[in-house]
């Protein structure tokens, strides 16, 4: 890879707009406006898009964005490199670095529309090199006569690299590519959406909302457990549980965090609950508990992810 960093980046930077505003004039001065379909900035906005840049000691060079059109389905967009920098295999960086992205999202295809026109042949021979082919129209684009169309499946084994002589830098090369591979990882972790609550929270939410009202309900009817009134800790029980429900609704980090050591000292207590376990109905709420507790805790794995992944402002 070039020399330089490629990260989520602001479309709406002063630098990014500049470069943008390149990029659309370019396309427009090729083709009619019809068949113009590079994105405006505010679209690079939508929440479905990952929009990148690729700097050096801070200058932008390039920038391209991933767009999701269904859960197994994306797209290149605003692929496009200053002037200056063009030779370097910024280009070629880019498109690598997002093909991780999109296979590490779960992406089966992605595809992407440049111009049929001699003026964008260096970028169809970009995208070739890549492992792009030819293909037809895909999602909301028609065909026309100033449209190439390439799609590329990501289903197909990524091809081993070649073996090369150790030279001296090569451990220094080896932490660089390991340090792609971990941030290509955790730009796959989409941030949340505005308003956005994955299904995996909600779940949590209501079983926290549950216990909580449950136990609080119960210490109110003068439920006994072995014969005893329970103490008040059961209301302090039922008051964090409380909490954490209120923060999972706010899609707060640290209230996910809290649960899951919660459901993490639940799936390990009943797991050894299951081995004392003297009858069926014993072993039936045991195994519940750690196969729900363990689903959960796995899910909430990756929405923590998704809460703490860098995030594009939106307007």
């Amino acid at each position: 890879m070039p020399e330089g960093e490629i990260s989520i980046d602001d479309p709406r930077a002063d630098d990014v707009r500049a470069l943008l505003e390149r990029h659309l004039a370019f396309a427009r001065s090729i083709s009619p406006p019809e068949d113009v379909h590079a994105l405006e900035v505010d679209s690079l906005l939508d929440p479905a898009v990952t929009f990148f840049s690729f700097r050096l000691d801070g200058a932008l060079l390039a920038v391209a964005a991933l767009k999701a059109l269904d859960r197994r389905h994306a797209e290149l967009k605003s692929m496009h490199t200053a002037q200056a920098a063009r030779g370097r295999g910024i280009g070629r960086a880019m498109v690598d670095h997002l093909l991780a992205v999109a296979r590490a999202r779960g992406f089966r295809r992605v595809s992407l529309e440049t111009g049929s026109q001699p003026a964008f042949s260096s970028a169809r021979s970009l995208y070739a090199s890549a492992g792009f082919s030819p293909c037809g129209a895909f999602g909301d684009y028609g065909p026309g006569p100033n449209s190439s169309f390439m799609t590329l499946s990501l289903d197909a084994p990524v091809p081993p690299p070649q073996r090369r002589k150790r030279r001296p830098d090569a451990a220094g090369d080896e932490l660089s590519r390991a340090q792609r591979r971990d941030q290509a990882a955790r730009e796959a972790l989409a941030p949340l959406a505005p308003g956005e609550r994955p299904k995996a929270l909600l779940v949590a939410a209501a079983v926290a909302g549950l216990l909580g009202a449950g136990n609080a309900i119960a210490y109110i009817a003068g439920a006994k457990l072995d014969g005893k009134h329970p103490g008040a800790s059961v209301l302090a029980f039922s008051g964090l549980m409380a909490l954490l429900c209120g923060g999972m609704v706010a899609r707060r980090y640290l209230a996910v965090l809290a649960f899951e050591g919660l459901l993490a000292l639940a799936v390990l207590l009943f797991s050894l609950f299951l081995v004392e376990a003297a009858n069926i109905e014993g072993v039936l709420l045991c195994v519940a508990v750690i196969c729900g507790g363990g689903w959960l805790f796995w899910k909430l794995v990756r929405v923590m992810g998704r809460l703490s992944a860098p995030r594009q402002s939106s307007g």
